[in-house]
């Protein structure tokens, strides 16, 4: 389809179907088709993007949008260690920016056989707290996280 502005609407016949497609901007998400019953209340008729229905009566049917919660998420191996994301090495810079509610699994990796994991770390405010200690584990983002992956020379790497 093509994107159409209907500014005051259109008339069409009763019994004309009609299939509507709502596409978020960037940084929104679709809630759902809406229209205004006879008291003006609004009145989800679809949470799916795409909806098509029977024009019977005169209608007023709008999209609604939220803005997306986003969050920072910002992962760091240490020294002896990388990190992948779906079997990928990822480098995370300043982080990035995330939907709440995003799961990312992360597996952390040590460099060298003489290191191994101890633990997923979160910081917040100067403060560290072990979060896993399973080298493959998965976030939940509904917060700015920071986490990082700590690892420990083993005693044959001595």
């Amino acid at each position: 389809g093509q994107q159409v502005e209907f500014g005051n609407g259109r008339m069409v016949e009763k019994g004309t179907q009609i299939t509507l497609t709502a596409v978020a901007n960037e940084g929104y998400r679709f809630l759902g088709w809406y229209f205004y019953n006879e008291q003006q209340v609004e009145t989800l008729i679809s949470e799916d993007a795409t909806h098509t229905f029977t024009v019977e009566q005169n209608l007023y049917v709008f999209a609604k949008f939220a803005q997306k919660e986003m969050y920072r998420f910002i992962a760091y191996p240490s020294d002896t260690g990388y990190i992948t994301e779906n079997g990928q090495q990822v480098e995370f810079g300043n982080g990035r920016m995330v939907e709440k509610g995003t799961q990312i699994t992360l597996t952390a990796n040590a460099k060298e056989q003489e290191y191994r994991f101890v633990g997923w770390y979160l910081s917040s405010d100067q403060n560290e707290s072990l979060i896993s200690a399973e080298a493959t584990y998965t976030f939940t983002v509904n917060e700015n996280m920071y986490v990082y992956a700590k690892f420990e020379r083993t005693e044959t790497g001595n």
